[in-house]
């Protein structure tokens, strides 16, 4: 994934996390 490829930082990681699970 994403962040696995060090894409994403933590923040931006779960802010698409919680938008994706709706919370």
């Amino acid at each position: 994934d994403l962040k696995a490829q060090g894409v994403l930082s933590d923040e931006e990681f779960a802010a698409e996390k919680a938008r994706i699970l709706g919370s």
